[in-house]
C-alpha cells in the first residue's frame, strides 16, 4: 500500500505536458528529457503529434518561429 501511495505522489508531481499550440495532452511528462522527445521545438516548446506534423501550415507556430528568428537576428546569435 505504501508503494502505491509513493508512486501516486510521484505521478502527480510529474503531470502530462500540454501542446503549446492547441493545449491538448502530449505523450510526454514535464520531467522527460528534451533530447528524447520527437515533437519538441527548441524555443517554442512541446507540440502534440498533429500540430508538429502540420507545423508548416499552422499560423501560431509560424508566428512563434518568425518571432524567435527575428529575436535571434536582433541579438545576432545566429
Amino acid at each position: 500500500m505504501a508503494l502505491f501511495k509513493k508512486r501516486k505522489r510521484e505521478y502527480l508531481k510529474n503531470p502530462i505536458e500540454k501542446c503549446v499550440n492547441c493545449g491538448r495532452d502530449t505523450a510526454y511528462r514535464f520531467n522527460d528529457k528534451v533530447d528524447t522527445r520527437t515533437s519538441y521545438i527548441e524555443g517554442c516548446g512541446q507540440f502534440c503529434y498533429s500540430c508538429y506534423s502540420n507545423k508548416e501550415t499552422s499560423d501560431p507556430i509560424i508566428k512563434k518561429r518568425h518571432w524567435i528568428d527575428r529575436l535571434l537576428s536582433i541579438l545576432q546569435i545566429r
